[in-house]
């Protein structure tokens, strides 16, 4: 194939690239909507979870779901997730009309790379969050059973 038949593959190298972009620039740039100290949330979270477990152990309703608001950091790793997805589609058709494999694979790469720095990310934010939560219960000192 000729040059200027190598679209997909091409479109899916740069799509990838922008979600990397993306992703790379937003962890390490971002957050960029305004964020309470980590602190003040941790501590709500400790104390809906303490009251939600008072609720619960009393037989009273619980609170109705907030929906959750749209602020410029989600619609950034949305952006990036799209991005990233497009491009191991573009991917897949680009070997499927034959196109050069070293671009169709780095497509699919760059695709791939963002999904899973992203996931990284969130993964080990998870995990650091789940044991900040767990050493303030332990200082809390509280007994539920």
């Amino acid at each position: 194939m000729t040059g200027s038949m190598q679209k997909y593959g091409h479109l899916g190298m740069g799509l990838g690239a922008v979600g990397l972009g993306i992703a790379v620039v937003h962890f390490f740039a971002g957050p960029f909507a305004p964020q309470q100290h980590i602190d003040v949330s941790l501590g709500e979270i400790a104390a809906k979870i303490a009251k939600s477990a008072t609720r619960e152990f009393l037989n009273q309703p619980q609170p109705a779901p907030v929906p959750k608001v749209w602020d410029i950091d989600a619609v950034l790793r949305v952006a990036a997730a799209v991005a990233s997805v497009f491009a191991i589609v573009l991917a897949a058709v680009a070997y499927v009309l034959k196109e050069k494999r070293r671009v169709a694979t780095a497509a699919a790469a760059l695709g791939l790379t963002a999904l899973a720095f992203q996931f990284a990310i969130w993964l080990v934010m998870m995990v650091v969050g789940l044991i900040l939560i767990s050493i303030i219960f332990n200082s809390l000192d509280l007994d539920f059973a």
